[in-house]
């Protein structure tokens, strides 16, 4: 008989009184790490992960479209065509290959990361979430009407925002 001490799926050894089969769960069948992800996990592409860029010029210039599209996200948040979202995950993937530092900030921050998070893991957003975007796109898009006050105008914010609206309810919401 083959000696099975090594082997997944025995425990116990000769010495202690034999060996007992264990379960075995396959890797499918595990449940998913509660740990975060490592910081390069968001790059990943068919099992392998993008690895940080060392070389200086070619880091530098991710680092600054990261900045730009986080300032781009933040603005997103307060003015009703820019999204939010999309330039969020923008930044985190020029992060992920530029500055490990400034990747688990944006995936961290309490404001930011849980959007990135949620699209990033499950690809939906909160219901909470959609339907403040799209209160926020309305509310601005009716202001903005208001004031232009102009028939061929406020056709086109319309069209804009019926397109916007259209997108938002496109995402996937998060259940539970």
């Amino acid at each position: 008989m083959r000696d099975r001490r090594f082997h997944p799926g025995w425990s116990g050894s000769p010495q202690s009184g034999g060996l007992e089969r264990t379960a075995v769960v396959p890797r499918s069948r595990q449940p998913a790490p509660t740990r975060p992800a490592p910081w390069y996990s968001i790059a990943r592409r068919a099992g392998r992960a993008a690895e940080p860029v060392l070389n200086p010029l070619t880091r530098w210039p991710l680092l600054i479209a990261g900045h730009l599209f986080v300032a781009l996200g933040v603005l997103g948040a307060f003015l009703p065509v820019l999204p939010t979202t999309p330039f969020l995950l923008l930044a985190a993937a020029c992060y992920v290959r530029s500055s490990e530092r400034h990747y688990r900030w944006i995936m961290e921050n309490r404001v930011l990361g849980p959007a990135i998070r949620d699209y990033h893991e499950r690809r939906a957003i909160r219901p909470r979430v959609k339907a403040a975007a799209l209160v926020f796109l309305w509310a601005s898009l009716a202001v903005s009407m208001w004031r232009v006050g102009s028939a061929p105008v406020d056709l086109i914010i319309t069209c804009v925002g019926v397109a916007s609206t259209a997108m938002i309810l496109r995402i996937p919401t998060l259940r539970g």
